[in-house]
């Protein structure tokens, strides 16, 4: 009774910042199946650290057993941001006391996942580096984002932001929701966020940043897309980025060899 990516998939948290976004849009999709309902059913069980496909307990290739997030860092992001709107927009008291300690645990090792002091979240099982043929550590898995990987944290931090609006009103909301250290932290990664994935010559961040410290960038538009909106960049920055953006992707849609090419 979760959301899933696909009709045929198992629960898959690393789409929850997805599902949330139409739930709180929705209301039922069917008599007795509420929209906001399946969304805490969904969170609850990432909570649980349920198995799933980008989450909970995994056995890598050599053996080791890992928490399957040090290896998709946009999971506990999306999830985050998920939480984030089920508080917000289906707030239950109740059922906020008895998840508090699953949530205080799961925004932990969020946090423990920035490995260097810069805010942002790295995977060192995922490294980004070129040729390592690795899966990635974002929703866009065929491409090989590992490391410092721009989207993740594109989306951690409008997850920490959105939870660091909420009000801390009653008890159990208040221990929920440290707005001091939530400011610490959101205050650090939008401090470190440009400057480790800003592309001086396109003129727009890149993708990600791999453990050797070369910056990733393919024109992500996604990407740009995430932390613009996520306001990691002011709304005049933000339009220039996109203009460039807009602008390249239209000469590569020009160009001859790209068959059925329309402009729209």
């Amino acid at each position: 009774a979760t959301y899933t990516n696909n009709g045929a998939s198992m629960h898959c948290p690393m789409s929850l910042d997805m599902w949330s976004a139409l739930a709180t849009r929705s209301t039922h999709f069917a008599p007795e199946l509420g929209a906001m309902d399946r969304l805490r059913d969904s969170v609850e069980r990432w909570l649980y650290r349920a198995p799933g496909y980008t989450a909970g307990p995994i056995v890598d290739g050599a053996g080791r057993h890992l928490n399957a997030e040090d290896e998709y860092l946009m999971t506990g992001a999306a999830a985050i941001r998920a939480l984030a709107d089920l508080l917000k927009f289906a707030p239950d008291p109740a059922w906020e006391s008895v998840m508090a300690p699953a949530i205080r645990q799961a925004l932990a090792d969020l946090r423990a996942r920035d490995v260097d002091g810069d805010g942002l979240i790295e995977s060192p099982y995922r490294t980004g580096t070129s040729g390592s043929g690795q899966w990635s550590t974002c929703w866009f898995d065929v491409t090989s984002f590992g490391w410092k990987c721009a989207f993740s944290n594109a989306i951690l931090y409008d997850a920490l932001q959105q939870l660091r609006a909420l009000p801390s009103d009653g008890v159990t909301r208040s221990s929920l929701i440290d707005h001091e250290a939530l400011g610490r932290w959101t205050d650090l990664i939008k401090k470190h966020f440009e400057n480790t994935f800003w592309n001086p010559d396109t003129q727009w961040l890149g993708g990600w940043r791999c453990i050797e410290g070369q910056l990733h960038d393919y024109g992500f538009l996604f990407v740009n897309g995430a932390a613009i909106r996520a306001g990691l960049m002011d709304a005049d920055r933000g339009r220039d980025v996109l203009k460039r953006l807009y602008a390249a992707l239209m000469e590569i849609l020009a160009e001859p060899n790209i068959p059925n090419a329309r402009l729209g």
